[in-house]
């Protein structure tokens, strides 16, 4: 009798778990939907044009998902969370331009109320540095 309670009370915390899961990852609040329509970088990857989804980790608040619309693609990246000032409350993507190659570096969702940074990685800072070598000898040589 005992073992058939316990049964019941795991059935519903389960069955009640799933839900409140479910409920959250349907939420709309937290996802931006955008169309990128160039190449870009995230991370040490690069990212074909196309729609995309982002949307902030509730457990983890540091992190954005980022998810082309097909599912074809998926990335985890580490960001700084943002205070908006009102000028900055506005839905937008900033990315950083290095001789050609585009970085994502700030994402910015009024309707989901988030902003966030993403942290720059190795490689973008060293196609930065080359990038600057290069202006400054470009400059030189005038």
């Amino acid at each position: 009798m005992k073992k058939q309670s316990l049964y019941r009370v795991a059935a519903v915390s389960l069955t009640l778990l799933v839900a409140a899961l479910s409920g959250r990852a349907q939420s709309p609040s937290g996802e931006l939907a955008v169309n990128i329509p160039f190449d870009f970088n995230v991370g040490k990857k690069t990212l074909p044009k196309g729609d995309y989804v982002i949307r902030r980790n509730f457990e983890m608040p540091n992190l954005l998902i980022i998810q082309r619309a097909d599912r074809s693609v998926t990335m985890i990246v580490h960001t700084s969370p943002l205070i908006p000032t009102p000028q900055q409350t506005k839905t937008c993507l900033i990315f950083n331009e290095y001789r050609g190659h585009r970085f994502l570096a700030q994402v910015q969702s009024r309707s989901g109320g988030f902003s966030h940074e993403l942290i720059k990685t190795h490689g973008e800072r060293k196609v930065a540095q080359i990038a600057e070598a290069r202006s400054l000898s470009l400059q030189d040589k005038k």
